[in-house]
């Protein structure tokens, strides 16, 4: 029998965290990762961040923090908010910064949590119709999933949407999967699963899982994106 202390499986709990890590994606703000002095500390290196961009925010803090996570060794993906983008040049001098400043090579593309565009885009599928992403060298593109459905888009509209994503990974060329909003039970995300792949989806899905917080700000995150029914899931824990 080995002696126990002789074992190598003793690590402390910063590298315990960064193991369990390993195969997963995680998501930051520009002000959040203000906060953490070197993310190298707690990921593996090549770890994929996406970097959500927030109604009212500053694309030139995509962008630093974009630059920052590269330099860190990481994977960084910036969220592309369609109704914020101003207009085509916007997107295209965006993009053309993102690669020569942070080597980006992958973006998650979403409609983006505001009631009126700020210019050209209502969605993403315009965004993606510009063929810009393609000119500037951006082929792995993810796209929004809603087991929930969402508040802003009817049910049929969602449906349309995946189609014409599928369609469009088809016709591209281009490596497109599904980031899932985050859910509170798995029983949603399964059923949704079906349902589309019944209705022909391809695209592989990533299944958007709230990291560590308290109740109340769990609660605040679901409210802001939407969150359905397993909602009440979290508000029973609460009690």
């Amino acid at each position: 029998m080995a002696n126990i202390a002789e074992k190598s499986d003793f690590q402390s709990p910063r590298q315990n965290v960064i193991d369990f890590l390993a195969d997963f994606t995680a998501e930051t703000t520009p002000f959040s990762a203000a906060k953490v002095d070197d993310f190298r500390e707690i990921l593996r290196p090549g770890t994929t961040m996406f970097i959500t961009f927030l109604p009212g925010s500053d694309f030139e803090d995509t962008i630093a923090i974009a630059a920052r996570l590269k330099k860190e060794g990481l994977n960084p993906v910036p969220h592309l908010a369609a109704r914020s983008i101003p207009d085509a040049a916007f997107l295209d001098e965006g993009l053309r910064r993102l690669r020569g400043e942070a080597d980006i090579d992958e973006v998650l593309t979403i409609a983006g949590a505001v009631d009126q565009p700020l210019g050209a885009f209502s969605d993403s599928m315009q965004v993606l119709e510009t063929g810009l992403l393609d000119k500037h060298g951006i082929k792995r593109i993810g796209v929004a999933g809603h087991p929930e459905g969402s508040p802003d888009m009817p049910d049929e509209a969602i449906a349309a949407a995946l189609t014409w994503k599928n369609d469009f990974a088809n016709r591209s060329g281009a490596d497109v999967y599904i980031v899932t909003q985050f859910c509170f039970e798995a029983e949603p995300i399964i059923a949704w699963d079906k349902a589309i792949r019944a209705a022909g989806n391809a695209l592989p899905i990533r299944i958007g899982v709230p990291g560590l917080a308290t109740i109340k700000t769990l609660l605040n995150y679901a409210k802001a994106c939407g969150i359905g029914n397993s909602m009440m899931f979290l508000k029973k824990q609460a009690r």
